[in-house]
C-alpha cells in the first residue's frame, strides 16, 4: 500500500493524471474549516477543505492550474505538502499559494505566495498525517524542493565549518517534553565540537520575530544561559537574526542550513528541515510515529535531499548514542 498527498485524479495536459485532493480521505475527527478556500481568495473548484489545507484547481484549454493553502504543522508541510506542490510547479501548473506567517521562504518557487497572520494548526485524524511515517510512499508526484541549491546562492560565511544543533523544549501531545537534548548533553556536544566547528544553536522561543508558532506550549529551559556561561563560542540563532536583520526567521534559517553539512536535530519539523540539506543529520527521538517503523528515518527523510546518496540520516534513542555518533562522524 502506498500513499501521497493527493488522491483524486485531475486531468492535466499531455494526458498526465495528477492526484489532486488536499489530504487523503480522513479517518474522522476533522471539522470543515469555517474559513473556506474561497474566503482565502483561492480560485477554481475546491475539492476538499479542513483546518489545514485547501487545494483548488481550474481546467482550461491551456491545461490545469492549481492554487493551494496550508496551515498545518511544519514537519508535515515539508514531508507532504511542499514536495507535492513543488511537483505541480515543475509541471507548470502551480499558480498561487497561501500560508502562515514565515512561510514565504519554504514557498520560494511559488509564482504568487501570500502570508496570512495565522498560527500553524495541529491536524489530528487525517489519513496521510496518521500514516505518513508508517506506510510506503508513492513518490510519482512527490518531488522535494531544492532548498540547498536555492539558498546557497548567497550563503553565509564563517571561519570554521558549521554545525547546526536544533533543540526544543515544549509539551508534546499535551504531555511533558521528551524529545529534547538535555543540558548536560548539550554541554558535552559543545565541548567536543567547538574547537573544529562553528556551532550554531537553534531553539526557537515563543516571541522570536518571524517564528510561526504551533499548538505546542513552549516551556522554560535554561539552555541558552548555561551554554553562554560555559561555552561562549556557541552562536545563538536569535543573535544571528540581529546580525543578519535583513532576513526573516525562516529565510535566515534556510541560508544557514545551505552553508552547513552537519546537523544535530530532535524529533519534529527541525529534523525534516535538516534532512533537506544532505550531509549528516543525527536525530534524537524517543517518541512519535517516526520511530514506530524504519520507514521515516531510513527511507523517507534521506529522499528529501536532492541527492539522497550524499545524505546520512541517523536516528538515536539515547544521549549516549547521540554523543557516540557525533564523536565518530563529526
Amino acid at each position: 500500500m502506498t500513499h501521497g498527498l493527493f488522491t483524486t485524479p485531475v486531468l492535466l495536459t499531455a494526458g498526465l493524471l495528477l492526484a489532486c485532493v488536499c489530504i487523503d480521505a480522513n479517518l474522522g475527527g476533522i471539522q470543515e474549516d469555517k474559513q473556506t478556500c474561497q474566503e482565502l481568495g483561492l480560485q477554481g473548484e475546491c475539492v476538499e477543505t479542513h483546518d489545514c489545507v485547501c487545494l483548488c484547481y481550474t481546467v482550461t484549454a491551456k491545461g490545469t492550474s492549481v492554487e493551494a493553502a496550508y496551515f498545518g504543522e511544519l514537519g508535515y508541510e515539508l514531508l507532504l505538502y511542499s514536495p507535492s506542490i513543488y511537483y505541480l510547479h515543475m509541471l507548470g501548473s502551480l499558480r498561487k499559494t497561501i500560508g502562515p506567517s514565515g512561510s514565504a521562504a519554504y514557498n520560494y518557487f511559488s509564482p504568487n505566495h501570500t502570508e496570512l497572520p495565522s498560527p500553524r494548526r495541529w491536524c489530528p485524524g487525517t489519513y496521510t498525517h496518521h500514516y505518513a511515517h508508517r506506510v510506503p510512499f508513492d513518490y510519482s508526484s512527490w518531488h522535494p524542493a531544492p532548498y540547498k541549491k536555492h539558498f546557497k546562492k548567497n550563503k553565509l560565511k564563517f571561519e570554521k565549518p558549521l554545525v547546526i544543533v536544533h533543540n526544543k523544549y515544549a509539551r508534546e501531545w499535551s504531555d511533558p517534553p521528551v524529545n529534547f537534548i538535555d543540558i548536560p548533553t548539550l554541554m558535552q556536544l559543545a565541548e567536543y565540537l567547538k574547537s573544529h566547528y562553528t556551532v550554531v544553536y537553534i531553539r526557537p522561543t515563543p516571541h522570536l520575530e518571524g517564528y510561526s508558532v504551533d499548538g505546542n506550549e513552549m516551556l522554560h529551559f535554561n539552555d541558552h544561559e548555561e551554554l553562554r556561561r560555559v561555552h561562549p563560542e556557541v552562536l545563538f540563532f536569535h543573535e544571528l537574526m540581529e546580525r543578519y536583520h535583513e532576513h526573516d526567521f525562516n529565510n535566515l534559517q534556510l541560508r544557514l542550513h545551505a552553508t552547513c553539512d552537519y546537523f544535530i536535530s530532535v524529533q519534529g519539523g527541525n529534523s525534516v528541515i535538516a534532512s533537506y540539506f544532505a550531509g549528516t543529520n543525527v536525530i534524537y527521538a524517543v517518541k512519535g510515529h517516526e520511530i514506530e517503523t524504519d520507514l521515516a528515518y531510513k527511507e523517507l527523510y534521506p529522499r528529501l535531499a536532492v541527492d539522497p546518496r550524499k545524505s546520512v540520516v541517523q536516528h538515536v534513542r539515547t544521549y549516549d548514542e547521540l554523543l557516540t555518533f557525533v564523536r565518530q562522524h563529526f
